[in-house]
Order: structure tokens, then sequence, then C-alpha cells
């Protein structure tokens, strides 16, 4: 129904906007000589009919965006909704009580993790943000060393400004995030769901005992 209420309206917002420039193809162009500065009937129409489109097109705009907004928070919502009905099953409780059970050390992890991307970051900034825009300023030598983490950057541009230093960050990179905290990552949620698994497991057959 939501959906359905935003295309009629956004299909009113454009059947305004098409009425309009409709409207301004209609007015005659006014050839005749003016004074400097001044505008001919005609001209000062078209530019009130433009500025109702100018208007019309940002609110379509904005209103699209507000959808999106809400389309996106709807979809939280949705998820939350999911997560209600899985305690009824045990096996998907299972993966709700990993998720608590590893809370703590993954907040520890994220606090040592961001220590050492942030010490990496500003180190390709002092290293190469001095010729190279995407480590140059405030939040770009972040975004680029995620970039490095996904396996999107340009290595050759940081090779051509300092050989040894590109290889020596980029392998130091690598091992540490990459390999080391990564798979240190997994290792903890891997050890969480072990132990949830083994206590659902424990209980089971405490029941099946009691039976």
């Amino acid at each position: 129904v939501g959906y359905l209420a935003f295309y009629g309206v956004l299909g009113a917002s454009v059947d305004g906007i098409t009425d309009k420039l409709r409207e301004f193809a209609a007015i005659p162009i006014d050839s005749a000589e003016r004074p400097p500065g001044n505008l001919t009937s005609s001209a000062a129409q078209r530019f009130e009919v433009m500025n109702d489109v100018y208007s019309l097109t940002v609110d379509a705009a904005a209103m699209f965006r507000a959808t999106q907004w809400l389309c996106f928070w709807y979809m939280l919502l949705l998820l939350v909704k999911f997560g209600e009905g899985l305690p009824v099953s045990p096996r998907l409780m299972v993966f709700i009580n990993t998720l608590y059970d590893a809370l703590g050390n993954v907040m520890y992890f994220f606090m040592f993790f961001f220590v050492v991307f942030v010490n990496f970051a500003m180190g390709a900034h002092f290293l190469f943000g001095h010729i190279l825009y995407s480590w140059s300023q405030s939040v770009l030598p972040f975004m680029s060393s995620f970039r490095v983490l996904m396996g999107d950057f340009d290595f050759m541009s940081m090779y051509a400004i300092a050989p040894v230093s590109a290889v020596s960050w980029f392998t130091l990179f690598t091992l540490f995030v990459c390999f080391v905290m990564l798979n240190l990552f997994i290792a903890i949620v891997t050890f969480s769901f072990q132990r949830v698994q083994q206590q659902a497991q424990g209980e089971a057959h405490e029941v099946d005992g009691m039976r």
C-alpha cells in the first residue's frame, strides 16, 4: 500500500512537471527589442513557468529521497520482526546466542583493530599523501585503507612514488590486518559458536535424560 501511494504521488508530481513543460513550450517567443535588464511579458512568463518546474522537481526529488530512507528503516524493522521468531527454532537460536556470547570479545577486537588500522592509514598518509590525493585529506586515508582491505586499490601509483615504502607498507598491512586480524575475528566467532553449540547439545541431553 505504501509503495502504491508513493508511486501515485510521484506520478502526480511528474504529471504536474509535464503540464508545466507543455505550458512552457506553448508560450510564444517575443523577438521584439527591449531595454537591457528588462524582460518582455513572454520571457517573464517563461521564467515563471520554469521556476515552477524547478520547484516541482525539487519536491519530487526530496520525496523520492525520503521514501528511500523509509524503505531502508522498514527493511530493518522487518529484520527485527524476523528476529522475534528465532526463539521458536532451537537451531536458529544458536546463531543469536553466538552473537551474544561473542559480543564482549568482538568489542575488544574492534578496539584493537581500530588502533592498528588507524596507524597503517596515517602511515600511508605520511608516505604517499603529499602526492596522491587518495591518501591526502581528512578521511581519505581511512577510505583508501579500507579499499586495500577489500582488494580494490592502485598499488602501482604508490610504488611509483616510493617503491620500498610501498612494498613495506603493503606487506605489513596485508600480514597484520588481512591475515592476522581478520582470522582472529573469525576465530572469536567460531569459538563462541562451538561453545554455544556444546551448551545447546548438553541441554538437549539433559532434557532427554529427564524423559
